[in-house]
């Protein structure tokens, strides 16, 4: 379901690595003239694999997973973060992995010819999003291929060795446990002994809901 922009929306959308440097001014109103929202339920799937995509979307409210052909997650996109970016200039635009709302959502989607147009008018919107998939390929040619988890312990290795690779070293965890449990197809008694276990044995470091991956 798509329907306008409310002041929140711009807030959040506003603050997506696309608009750094940006005056908050000049990224309102570019959201505001050039965007659209889509609201998803938990479970509804946005993009299949292979899917054609001609949008760029920026989540600014619940969260959205992304998951590979077996379906196993490969990244959390939480509020202020954005999507399809890196598919969508490739050609027609083919979305190679299956994105779905983990809870309801609310999204701020751009389209390609409009992204198209704000990189004419804001240049440094345009180095941004260069910058970002210069990022992506660096990331991707240092990833470890295949996800692989036997067990609780290793798949939240594997999703938090992944957000924390893509963001520095470490992440804020903005959800709920119970909802990551949910996200990871676990219990959530065996998430909180496998996130205990982790931090026991060094792998990972946890401050409040910052967590750190030390040594794996």
């Amino acid at each position: 379901m798509s329907v306008n922009c409310e002041e929140h929306d711009i807030y959040i959308a506003a603050s997506c690595f696309i608009f750094n440097n940006i005056s908050f001014n000049t990224s309102y109103n570019l959201i505001k003239n050039f965007s659209k929202i889509g609201i998803f339920n938990k479970g509804e799937i946005i993009y299949q694999n292979n899917s054609s995509i001609d949008e760029l979307g920026i989540v600014v409210s619940g969260s959205i997973t992304i998951h590979n052909e077996a379906n196993i997650i490969l990244n959390i996109v939480q509020a202020g973060e954005c999507f399809c970016a890196a598919g969508l200039f490739y050609g027609q635009g083919i979305s190679l992995s299956k994105i779905k709302s983990s809870e309801r959502s609310r999204i701020v989607f751009i389209s390609r010819q409009s992204l198209e147009q704000i990189f004419k008018i804001q240049p440094l919107i345009a180095m941004n999003y260069i910058k970002f998939l210069s990022e992506r390929i660096v990331f991707l040619n240092k990833k470890i291929n295949g996800f692989t988890a036997p067990s609780t312990e290793e798949t939240l290795i594997m999703f938090i060795k992944n957000m924390c690779e893509q963001n520095n070293g470490k992440f804020e965890l903005k959800i709920s446990m119970s909802k990551l449990a949910d996200i990871l197809n676990m219990g959530r008694s065996s998430l909180y002994r496998a996130f205990d276990d982790l931090e026991s044995k060094g792998i990972i470091k946890r401050q409040g809901k910052i967590i750190t991956m030390v040594n794996y």
